[in-house]
């Protein structure tokens, strides 16, 4: 999947100088604290000359060059699930929104057509079971517009491959240890189960047996075909296997 070309643009075309200083007083700033590489939002005090001064939340004053400062928009205080409908996006809001969906489980944020995912290090409950999540999309007031999830990248891979004839390919980028293994293993999860309903409906569609088309049967054959496909992930991933500073 790719980023819209509108929303990176608008971005990546603004000079990083013209992002961060500050040229008229505000009413909040993002303040990039030295020593870490997290934004933190502050009271704008004043400015004079190239430096800003501004009261933390802890109530702390300090002065800091603008290039150590970012503008603050009210939609930054938001909760989007994609956050390019922000007004002025850029890092901080970013990182801060990602922040706090992380802290309350919500691992997964869209980024126009990019799905963001950050690692939770651990299991949270029900987050891929499979029957619970296309529930919930059948009953979304928008089902063409589902919350950020790894099953929706894959619901609109299979659709494009299946309505639409066309090739598909989902690129899983990140950093070892960012979770990449596990989400090629759900996309093949969600791939497998969308390939076993059709071939349970074709057959029950042909036969005149009894119960070809039962849950029971399309169960079976979802778990025969998941399994089948999920058993190859280990010979798949010796390709792309490599000794690094975080996988050694």
């Amino acid at each position: 999947m790719r980023a819209l070309p509108w929303r990176r643009s608008s971005f990546e075309s603004t000079p990083a100088s013209s992002r961060s200083s500050v040229t008229s007083p505000v009413s909040r700033l993002w303040v990039h604290e030295s020593g870490r590489e997290a934004w933190v939002l502050a009271d704008h005090l004043e400015t004079r000359d190239e430096t800003a001064t501004v009261r933390l939340a802890c109530g702390q004053t300090m002065s800091v060059g603008n290039n150590k400062t970012a503008r603050h928009n009210p939609s930054h205080d938001d909760d989007w699930d994609d956050p390019t409908f922000m007004s002025d996006l850029h890092e901080a809001p970013l990182l801060e929104l990602l922040r706090r969906r992380f802290g309350r489980g919500a691992i997964y944020t869209w980024a126009g057509e990019v799905l963001l995912s950050v690692n939770p290090f651990e299991n949270i409950p029900r987050l891929h079971a499979l029957p619970g999540w296309t529930s919930a999309v059948a009953a979304a007031a928008n089902p063409s517009s589902p919350a950020p999830h790894i099953f929706a990248v894959a619901e609109r891979a299979w659709r494009s491959a299946t309505s639409a004839g066309a090739d598909v390919a989902i690129i899983v980028n990140g950093e070892s240890g960012a979770g990449k293994t596990e989400a090629c293993r759900q996309v093949l999860r969600y791939v497998s189960r969308c390939s076993a309903e059709c071939r349970v409906a074709a057959n029950a569609a042909a036969s005149t047996a009894p119960g070809a088309g039962t849950g029971a049967k399309r169960e079976e054959e979802v778990a025969r075909l998941e399994a089948a496909v999920l058993d190859t992930a280990c010979v798949l991933e010796a390709f792309g296997n490599a000794r690094t500073v975080r996988n050694s």
